[in-house]
């Protein structure tokens, strides 16, 4: 009896081992980093930096007092992100002489590498200076999809929506791209946003 129960003693201590074990290395940033409790990041983003497809680092800062459209894809989606992005560059034609700024944020970074995207982009020909593809890591795109747009991201799954930014950081609206009626909705929205800077020169 004795024996069985040091032997039972002796596996519970080897469960309890395994789990500190476990907890230490995930704390100490080995484990994923997905998933994650929000005290092991910090405070929530208000801003990010990720890698344009031509190498260059890319803060959201430098967006401060322009009027900007983000949306989430991947290079490897034959269908809803192709037309997605179509959908971008339709908008790009039609608003970006006018000052709006494109940001297109991969969700598969692990494919997606700077090369990669700005290969892609060309089959858009979009215009550097008003669209920017971008990738980083996958736990820091997660973040920024749910501390800046409040919208799940993680790898083969994102929004389908288009994201309308104004000039103070504020996404003013959120369109289905697939959706045409939202989608003029959100060229009114442009228009508004646009107007408004006008209004307000002196």
């Amino acid at each position: 009896m004795n024996k069985l129960l040091v032997f039972w003693f002796a596996v519970l201590l080897l469960f309890a081992g395994a789990f500190c074990t476990c907890y230490v290395f995930q704390r100490a940033g080995g484990g994923p980093s997905v998933g994650q409790d929000e005290t092991d990041y910090g405070p929530p983003l208000e801003h990010f930096q990720l890698t344009q497809s031509n190498g260059d680092r890319f803060d959201s800062k430098s967006l401060d007092g322009q009027v900007w459209v983000t949306n989430f894809f991947y290079s490897s989606c034959p269908t809803i992100c192709l037309r997605e992005n179509m959908r971008v560059q339709e908008l790009e034609q039609e608003f970006g002489d006018r000052g709006v700024k494109f940001v297109s944020i991969t969700i598969d970074p692990a494919n997606d590498t700077p090369s990669r995207l700005d290969e892609y982009s060309q089959r858009f020909n979009a215009d550097p200076e008003n669209w920017v593809f971008l990738t980083g890591r996958m736990d820091y795109i997660t973040r920024v999809g749910k501390d800046i747009f409040q919208t799940e991201i993680y790898p083969g799954g994102h929004t389908e929506r288009l994201f309308v930014i104004d000039r103070q950081g504020k996404i003013r609206g959120a369109y289905a791209f697939q959706n045409p009626a939202e989608m003029q909705q959100m060229r009114s929205m442009l228009n508004q946003l646009l107007a408004e800077d006008a209004d307000a020169a002196p």
